[in-house]
């Protein structure tokens, strides 16, 4: 079987060469290229992943009544040209390299907030469904490998399905979408001594992670948020 896979990609790459979703160009043009892991279908150009700004956002764990927020990698053309394949084309192996990169920074982020869980920001359904897939899970399945401690208790729930935050022409429009669109879920499973990471595949004006840690908040756990990427403007700090 494994033979056979691998004839169907080299007869795929030569009639239909895979292009680099960065730069654009094709997979013969002599630079290396990552591959998912067990082979297949070169993804992307080693040079092209390495020099996508990287590690963003605030230093230290937070501070009274705010949260910190930090990001992986700035929400550039390139990343942003990486992560509208994977949600919108369907190309999820192209978020591999990116998520186990999460995974290892998370872990290091974890060592200095102390005793913690993640927790992903749920999905919404209907675009779960659109999608056959999430990338928060997927960055929580690379955490957990990396070691990170990942709960399987749902601490919150998504009440409702809506428009995408990105669709949403002013801050007003995007508050009012977000507002109580989380719910607690099983809190009281979780001990207070632990603090709750929240982990989000994009940070923009920060509305929709505030909805979620306003919820939280009412518990009392010390909260932070990883995301795997923030733009220049995002918030560094929310206030739930």
């Amino acid at each position: 079987m494994r033979i056979l896979s691998s004839i169907a990609a080299a007869m795929a790459d030569l009639f239909w060469p895979p292009r680099c979703p960065v730069c654009g160009r094709e997979y013969d043009d002599g630079r290396e290229w990552i591959r998912p892991e067990g082979g297949g279908r070169p993804l992307l150009h080693r040079s092209c992943f390495e020099t996508l700004p990287r590690r963003e956002g605030v230093d230290g764990g937070g501070s009274e009544g705010r949260v910190g927020v930090e990001w992986l990698y700035r929400d550039c053309p390139e990343f942003f040209r990486i992560l509208h394949a994977v949600k919108y084309e369907g190309q999820w192996p192209l978020l591999h390299p990116l998520a186990r990169d999460f995974g290892r920074w998370a872990r290091e982020r974890l060592t200095s907030l102390g005793p913690s869980v993640l927790v992903g920001l749920p999905d919404d359904a209907a675009r779960l469904r659109a999608r056959g897939d999430s990338v928060v899970q997927r960055l929580l399945v690379a955490a957990a490998a990396e070691g990170c401690p990942v709960t399987g208790v749902r601490l919150l729930r998504r009440r409702r399905s809506g428009p995408a935050q990105a669709r949403m022409s002013s801050e007003a429009r995007r508050l009012q979408n977000v507002r109580n669109l989380f719910g607690t879920g099983d809190l009281s499973q979780l001990s207070c001594r632990k603090a709750i990471v929240l982990v989000d595949d994009q940070v923009t004006t920060g509305a929709t992670l505030r909805s979620a840690l306003s919820v939280l908040a009412a518990r009392r756990h010390r909260l932070h948020v990883l995301a795997l990427a923030g733009a220049r403007t995002s918030p560094r700090w929310v206030d739930p």
